[in-house]
């Protein structure tokens, strides 16, 4: 099964179902480092350190690692003072929304010429290519 990605081209797509704190992160280091932290730490709480002792500056190069130095020194000055560690969404609603755009546009394209599939054939082959039932596919195409 296909794992979607965030990306600054899909993101005005998923907008609208992005969580509170993406937007703060995205408001604090940038769209782009947002995204890296929320593909590469989802789920996670990500442990930040003020980058003063040898375990806070091993923590931001971990950091650093992930986001670059100029954000990591954003989230450090920030929020290092009052937390130890963030939360990182997985963003799995914004995720679940591009599973289901992409169901739409292979709907589309099997219905449509040169393919001509039957409506109940695209769906049951979607069905197995996504590991979803066609119930689940007839309601993604009603709602999408």
């Amino acid at each position: 099964m296909k794992q979607y990605q965030i990306t600054a081209e899909n993101l005005p797509l998923v907008a609208h179902v992005m969580p509170e704190q993406f937007n703060e992160f995205q408001t604090l280091i940038g769209t782009e480092a947002a995204l890296a932290l929320v593909n590469q730490c989802a789920g996670r709480n990500f442990r930040i350190g003020r980058n003063i002792t040898p375990q806070g500056k091993a923590l931001f190069e971990n950091l650093v690692a992930v986001v670059g130095d100029k954000a990591a020194e954003k989230i450090t000055s920030t929020l290092a003072k009052y937390t130890r560690a963030l939360y990182v969404p997985t963003c799995s609603k914004a995720k679940q929304e591009l599973r289901n755009i992409d169901i739409k546009q292979q709907f589309d394209e099997y219905i449509s010429p040169p393919e001509n599939m039957s409506a109940p054939k695209a769906v049951a082959k979607i069905a197995a290519h996504f590991g979803l039932t066609d119930r689940q596919i007839w309601y993604i195409l009603k709602n999408a």
